[in-house]
């Protein structure tokens, strides 16, 4: 049974047909798309079939085989200047189909306002698949800008075997293997450096054999420590009590004891599995955890555990962005260049 036509222009003189798995006819203006694009402006000219039906008066039909109707609809119904219903719940998924396309047909140039709207609209990205289909829509728009900022938000968010889940989705597949390389060597180097500053931070502690007071006091019963202010002891109500110290011993159970609680010890499974968001959570948290307090200036345990507190947010603050660049162009070059039309194959079944 033969889908239903979408009138796209009323006043229309060319038919788009999409065949496949799924289906779509679209009632489009063949000036509209020939101004849009080279592919369609090649199969409209009179070296092919339908242009010289469209000389003879006559309503051709063009077959776009395996096509997404979806990503045609949205992207044929912004070309004639039409809003997209689904434009609101526009999925990431679904926008890197509609960059497919939007590469397939040369047409990013006259969708650039519609690009920029589209790519501006996900500021909170949820999945690892997500990260990836945002930055692989971004690329095949060659959109420079937006290519930077989902690189660092994907640096920031995606854990460092992201990759065994976007080997997963076939669609992943067409973002190139350099900018894959590239993000998980970021990835990997910004983990490594704190994992190596949280492991320092016991050579640091077993090195200083500094004493200092602590304003708390030691239960000689419970041996529980509490509050200098109370007068005796909250847990057992004991009177006798001791000074409390803070010793390299005591400063280095407490540390591992934090990091314990945070879910960073033993380090080596988060950082092999976490982000750099989610470690910096944990950081945050063991610093929660650090309710130690002595007369040491500064106290050698506070200061480790600042040292990684702010080594995690200077590492996701100076995150730098990747850079966008063809596919052809070799590392070293940075600048942006569009792919010829030349290059492109024609979707279209081509019959002189």
């Amino acid at each position: 049974m033969e889908c239903s036509l979408e009138t796209l222009d009323p006043d229309g003189d060319a038919v788009l047909l999409i065949t496949g798995a799924a289906s779509g006819r679209f009632l489009v203006s063949s000036k509209i798309l020939t101004l849009a694009s080279p592919v369609f402006a090649k199969l409209f000219t009179s070296g092919f079939r339908e242009g010289n039906q469209m000389k003879d008066s006559t309503r051709p039909t063009l077959t776009l085989p395996e096509d997404s109707p979806g990503a045609m609809r949205t992207i044929l119904q912004a070309l004639h200047y039409q809003g997209s219903e689904d434009e609101d719940s526009l999925s990431a998924r679904h926008l890197a189909v509609i960059a497919v396309h939007c590469d397939k047909y040369d047409c990013n140039s006259a969708l650039r306002p519609w690009i920029w709207n589209w790519l501006g609209r996900f500021t909170h990205i949820e999945t690892p698949e997500d990260h990836g289909y945002l930055l692989l829509a971004a690329y095949l728009f060659h959109c420079a800008e937006h290519y930077a900022r989902l690189s660092i938000q994907a640096q920031i968010n995606l854990p460092p075997r992201f990759a065994d889940t976007w080997d997963e989705a076939d669609l992943l597949g067409l973002l190139p293997s350099s900018a894959k390389g590239d993000l998980g060597n970021h990835i990997q180097k910004q983990l490594r450096a704190i994992h190596e500053l949280l492991q320092a931070g016991e050579v640091a502690l077993a090195t200083d054999s500094s004493c200092a007071r602590m304003d708390c006091r030691l239960c000689k019963s419970c041996e529980n420590t509490y509050p200098a202010t109370e007068r005796k002891c909250p847990f057992c109500s004991s009177r006798q009590w001791d000074k409390e110290y803070c010793t390299r011993e005591l400063r280095i159970a407490q540390y591992f004891d934090r990091l314990t609680r945070a879910g960073l010890w033993p380090s080596v499974r988060p950082f092999e599995k976490c982000s750099m968001a989610e470690i910096r959570m944990r950081i945050s948290e063991a610093k929660g955890y650090c309710t130690h307090q002595c007369e040491g200036d500064p106290c050698p345990l506070g200061l480790q555990v600042k040292i990684l507190v702010d080594a995690v947010e200077q590492a996701i603050a100076q995150t730098a962005a990747l850079v966008w660049r063809p596919i052809h162009l070799s590392s070293t070059e940075c600048e942006p260049a569009r792919c010829s039309t030349d290059e492109i194959e024609c979707p279209v079944t081509q019959t002189a």
